[in-house]
């Protein structure tokens, strides 16, 4: 189960950014991102915030997180913080 407040969707929000990914506008997204938005799909942060917001999901029932698409600006580094700090705690609860 995961529940999603749906507010920016209401307000427009996820129309104007269908439309721009739609026309190729990648750069008028990101301003139409909130941190709501943000947090109701994605857990993002350092290893620890990570960590606990996937704690959190377990918690609430969720059986499966992904953990991929690092944007740090070195990319390999976050890969390796993945499969060091953030996967290993987790083994065998999901």
């Amino acid at each position: 189960m995961f529940l999603v407040s749906a507010t920016w969707y209401r307000s427009g929000q996820a129309k104007a950014i269908g439309e721009a990914i739609g026309a190729g506008k990648w750069g008028d997204v990101a301003p139409l991102v909130d941190d709501n938005m943000i947090d109701a799909f994605v857990r993002a942060g350092d290893a620890d915030t990570c960590n606990k917001k996937i704690a959190e999901l377990l918690d609430t029932g969720v059986t499966q997180v992904a953990v991929g698409s690092p944007t740090d600006p070195d990319v390999e580094e976050a890969i390796k913080i993945c499969g060091t700090d953030i996967i290993p705690p987790f083994k065998g609860c999901c």
